[in-house]
């Protein structure tokens, strides 16, 4: 790896201020399940293989709509990733898994901060490395566990101490919710302070929890979901006439939840819920054909992504219980076609 803003990876060298730039960046969330994973156990992962030869690079760049002259090595296509993600990777083609574009998008807005936090490591290279050894220190370990909750709360009281000085920090969480028919979705709640702050109030305030308070919004983006993706396929035009979707399957479905916020006037309370969704889905598809009264059946593919946002309010003059309005979603991806 090099300074400036030449940031690398370098194979077989010493990646380990890259890694913790990553894993920061990331809010210590695995670049492709999106669940938070310890420190000590994430690696470095190329998004598109660092084993593929240069002309299998300008091809995928090609495909997927990149520049020619894409780095494998450049933060743009680097990621920290969980153990379980790692081995699924590795006997897996994830070039061929078509939300690959959009993990690729999230790594491009990324790279700018990764770029910073490494080329910043060397203002104060002692505390930097000091620092960076204390992240790396396996936690499972009783004894590391023993001697970081000694000395930890010293530290942050050290920092607390400073004014002005305020850290920061992302509280991960998974809430299991209920998406219809039976199933439950675990959606990932990554909170900042103001976050939990917010939630701390909807909690003891408004005596409401946050499985209670996601699970009709959660069902409600799911259905749209579903709803928007069947209305792409059957508009999908064919030489004889229309195309028709039977029931959808969902092959992959990831909505997080990122942010709450609280605005009150009075004893009434308003919440804004701010997340974002990942959705791989597909349907058998019936397609009139040139001769009349004729279907050919065909299999259609969908990748979306975007984001999604819904309000809550409490007022106890009128009601003792959260009033959950219906969730607006903004696609940031949609690409369906036939297979």
């Amino acid at each position: 790896m090099t300074g400036g803003t030449d940031v690398k990876y370098v194979d077989g060298g010493d990646n380990s201020v890259l890694r913790s730039a990553l894993y920061d960046a990331y809010a210590g969330q695995c670049w492709w399940c999106n669940k938070p994973t310890p420190y000590w156990v994430a690696q470095i992962d190329h998004l598109l293989p660092k084993t593929a030869s240069q002309d299998r690079i300008v091809e995928l760049a090609q495909e997927l709509g990149l520049q020619s002259s894409f780095d494998v090595h450049d933060p743009r296509n680097l990621g920290p990733i969980c153990s379980g993600c790692n081995q699924e990777k590795s006997s897996t083609d994830f070039t061929k898994t078509d939300r690959i574009l959009t993990k690729l998008r999230r790594a491009e807005r990324l790279r700018s901060k990764v770029i910073r936090l490494v080329t910043t490591f060397s203002d104060c290279w002692a505390l930097a490395s000091a620092l960076l050894r204390a992240k790396e220190a396996d936690l499972s370990n009783p004894e590391a566990r023993r001697t970081l909750e000694a000395h930890a709360p010293g530290f942050v009281q050290a920092l607390a101490n400073l004014e002005g000085f305020a850290i920061d920090y992302t509280d991960h969480r998974t809430i299991e919710v209920e998406r219809g028919r039976g199933e439950l979705l675990g959606v990932v709640v990554s909170l900042d302070a103001a976050s939990r702050r917010a939630l701390t109030i909807m909690e003891d305030v408004c005596g409401s929890s946050l499985a209670q308070a996601l699970t009709e919004p959660v069902q409600a983006v799911v259905a749209q979901i579903h709803g928007d993706v069947t209305s792409e396929f059957e508009g999908i035009e064919v030489i004889g006439g229309s195309t028709y979707a039977g029931p959808l399957v969902s092959t992959f479905m990831n909505i997080d939840l990122g942010s709450i916020a609280v605005s009150r006037s009075g004893t009434y309370f308003e919440f804004a819920f701010d997340g974002t969704f990942e959705a791989v889905l597909s349907a058998s598809l019936m397609q009139d054909e040139k001769d009349p009264g004729t279907l050919e059946e065909v299999q259609g593919e969908a990748v979306v992504a975007g984001t999604y946002y819904f309000t809550a309010e409490w007022d106890p003059s009128e009601d003792d219980e959260l009033s959950l309005g219906e969730p607006g979603l903004e696609y940031l991806e949609s690409n369906v076609w036939t297979e």
